[in-house]
Parts: structure tokens; sequence; C-alpha cells
């Protein structure tokens, strides 16, 4: 027998190395077949809102999972697209050198990812942590610093998932203590992920969201969920309605809290007309008191579980409360009048927009309705009577217009593609429009609106035919 420089026989020797590395893939084996597969599909669900709202994706790690950062980032940026969708907007926090050593030696190591994303993350972002242990004091810097921020943070992790999985809103932890084979299923995970997000991008299946959830904490801008309830095969149209000067009152101050909440004059009824014609029903609505520190997402969050449920005890239903909470500095894609969470709604519910109408009170409605391609009904409630009288005279003419929420329900048909006009209504908005300026026009305004907020007569909403513009 030969002996080699390891100090052993040949033979023994590579039997030695045939067994470790067969007992290695083995072991690697056994913790990707015991992988759990929701996270997977939360975290994929995750970036694909991300993409299609706009929102930059974070990644970030050390050591072995700082090149797993890296390449997820890569990936994501650049393999991730598909034939008419966005690119995705994602970077890696470990790439600049210079920023990570300037951080590291002017403040501490502890901070080299957290003052990054203080700097460039924003509310409705993905920060996705990467951490074997999920124990490093710089990923937990960071985590904190993006949930204050109001950031979406996903963790991928091991060991249990240490300290960090308690601060995700998503978290995927390979059941394994031991840093190979953790570190060797990360980077499966990312090319699960890209495969999972290329095949979704391709296809634009709908995502439902599940029926048995009365509410939702999802990544991104949040929403409120009930169990789906329109009729069996229904083939009405969905309606999108805008929360403020729509369903409630307007506040120049924001809707605080529920206290603060007060439905409009025969919103509650509107409703559940609506609902009992079998249209679906989608509440979207801009909340930026959220990230101007105002109001906390929990009372917004509160005010509109509740709403849904003076909603459905007067005998409506609101399928879904889609809301965004940035600012307009934030140029976010779910703020309106950008179309983000009607195509969220496309894509996650399903949603025919080509069938579908918004009903608004004020420009930005109006436009997020045309870029979606979504017909469009103004109400006058709310800042729908100034709207209506600095629209442009082309867009006034192929939006319908109704005095109020209750009208709105009256005017549009089961199948949501033609409603009644009413011309009275028309000729007195292009009356007043002429007049703009003038101190004789403010009467007619204050009447206006008053009526808008307190609902038309019957002999003030007789039906003539016309088409619904589509955006």
């Amino acid at each position: 027998m030969q002996s080699d420089d390891l100090g052993g026989n040949r033979d023994s020797a590579g039997v030695a190395m045939h067994s470790a590395i067969e007992a290695y893939l083995a072991r690697v084996g056994e913790v990707l077949a015991a992988l759990p597969r929701e996270p997977l599909v939360a975290i994929t669900k995750a970036i694909l809102r991300a993409g299609r709202e706009g929102h930059m994706i974070y990644a970030l790690g050390n050591g072995g999972s700082a090149a797993t950062a890296s390449h997820l980032a890569c990936d994501l940026a650049k393999t991730a697209g598909a034939p008419g969708q966005p690119p995705l907007r994602a970077i890696a926090l470990t790439d600049n050198i210079p920023m990570l050593t300037a951080y590291g030696n002017d403040i501490s190591f502890e901070s080299v990812f957290a003052e990054q994303v203080r700097t460039f993350a924003r509310p409705g972002d993905l920060v996705i942590a990467i951490s074997a242990s999920g124990n490093s004091p710089n990923i937990l810097a960071a985590a904190a610093a993006a949930r204050e921020l109001g950031a979406v943070l996903i963790g991928v992790t091991g060991f249990g998932g240490g300290r960090l999985q308690a601060l995700c809103d998503i978290c995927l932890v390979t059941p394994s203590n031991a840093y190979g084979p953790v570190e060797d299923i990360h980077m499966i995970v990312v090319h699960t992920l890209l495969e999972a997000i290329r095949s979704a991008r391709q296809t634009e299946l709908p995502a439902h969201p599940p029926s048995d959830l009365v509410t939702e904490h999802a990544p991104g801008p949040p929403r409120v969920l009930l169990p789906a309830q329109h009729a069996e095969s229904s083939t009405a149209s969905t309606i999108f309605l805008d929360r403020d000067g729509v369903i409630n009152r307007n506040r120049a101050d924001y809707v605080k809290s529920w206290a603060e909440f007060e439905f409009l004059p025969g919103a509650l009824a509107a409703i559940a007309q609506l609902t009992r014609a079998g249209h679906r029903l989608l509440v979207v609505t801009n909340q930026a008191c959220v990230e101007r520190g105002l109001v906390p997402l929990a009372a917004v969050e509160d005010a509109h579980t509740r709403m849904v449920q003076a909603i459905a005890q007067a005998g409506g239903h609101i399928e879904a409360v889609l809301w965004c909470p940035h600012r307009p500095e934030s140029h976010c894609m779910c703020r309106k009048p950008n179309p983000g969470l009607l195509f969220r709604a496309r894509d996650e519910y399903g949603v025919d927009l080509n069938t579908a109408i918004f009903v608004g009170d004020s420009a930005s409605d109006m436009q997020a309705a045309a870029a979606a391609g979504v017909r469009r009904l103004l109400v006058l409630t709310g800042l729908g009577w100034p709207t209506a009288l600095h629209l442009p005279d082309k867009t006034l003419a192929e939006t319908a217009v109704a005095l109020n929420l209750r009208h709105a329900a009256r005017l549009i048909r089961r199948d949501g593609l033609a409603a009644p006009a009413t011309p009275w209504l028309r000729g007195a908005i292009h009356a007043a429009r002429a007049l703009r300026g003038d101190a004789r026009v403010d009467t007619a305004s204050s009447a206006a609106f008053a009526m808008a907020e307190s609902g038309p007569s019957p002999s003030q909403v007789a039906p003539s035919t016309t088409a619904l513009p589509r955006g």
C-alpha cells in the first residue's frame, strides 16, 4: 500500500473523501427536503408586488450571505424580467465598498447596513436580510431600521431563525444548525425564487387571496380583506370606490380614528344596493397621513376594519380595501393618480379592468382610472364639485357624473357598460365652469355641493341612456 501526503493510505483516503462527499450531499438533500414552502410563496408574492408598485428591493448579508445577497440582487434586476413587465429594482447593500468602510470606520461595523437602509429605503420597499444565524448585530440593526421606516422586512435564516425571525414580516428558516448546509440552501432559494417570479410574471395568473381571512397585514401597501360573498356565476362588473369624499366625509386634517369617520348620507344604502346587484366592490384610497406621521398605521387599519363591518351590517360587502400610505414625494406606483393599486386588483383578485368602473371624487381618481383603462364616474361629494369645475373639457366629456354615491348606484347597470345620464346635472356643471372667477358662481356652487352631500331627489335623476366612458 502506498502512502500519500495526507499521511495515510491512498485507498483509505479516497474512501474517506468519497464517504464525506456522499454524507454531505445527503445532509444537504435532507435539509432541502424539509425546507418549508409557504415562506417561499409569500416571498415571491412580496417581490412581485414590489415590482408592480415600483418599490425598491434591498438585499444584505455578511460573509457568504453577502455573496448570496449580491447574487440575489443581480438576478432580480437582470433575469427576473418578462415581456411587457417593468424590471425589478433591486440592489445589494453589500456592494458599495467605500460606503461600507466609511460607515464601519466612522461609526461602527454594526451600522453599515442600518445607515444605508435609513438613507435609501422608503415605506413599502423590501429589505431582504440574509443571515445564517439570524443574530448578526448589523443585520438586526438594519432590520430595526427597516421596521421604523415602514419597509417590508423579509428574513432568510437558519439556526431556528435567531432574533431576526421575530422582526420579520416574512421569514424563511432553513431547518439546520450547520453553516454549510444553511448557506447552500440559501443559494438554492435564490434560484427557486427566480424561477417562481419568472413563471408568475410570464403567465400573469391571478393569485386570489385566502377566503377565510378577516384581515391581512400583507407586505406592501396594507389592505383589509373579508371572505368573498358575491353571487356565484355573477356577470356584474367590479366597482372601485374611493374612500374619503365618496363613502365618508372628507376632512382637511385626515380621518385619524374611527371616531372621526362619518358615512355620507345614503352611502351605506348605495353600497348595499350595488352588492345586491352582484357587483364586486373594492375600496382604493390614498392615506398619506401614515407616512407623514400624522396617523398610526394601526389606526387606519382599525378604521377600515370597522368601516367594512358597518357596511356588512347594512347589507353591503367590500371584498378588499387597497390603500397607499405614501406621500406624493415618495413617487410610488401605488398612490393615485398612478394605477398601481388597480393593477394589483387585476393581478391578485382577477378583476377585469375593461369592465370595471371607478367611482371617485378627485382628479387623481379619474387619472388613475384612465391610466388603467377603467371606466370612470365622478361624484360631486368631497372634492367632486371643484374637480368637475377644473377638469379639462375633454376629460369631463368622457367622464360620467353623479351627485353622490347613492345617485351613482342608480346609474350603474349590472353589466357596467352603460348608465343613464342626467342632462340637467351636466348643464349645471357647464354653466358653473363658464362662470369660473365670477362671484355669482359661489352661490350656485354652494347649493350644488349641499345637494350632493345630502343626496338627490327622485325627480332629479330621470334617466336617459348614454355610454359610460372608459379610461
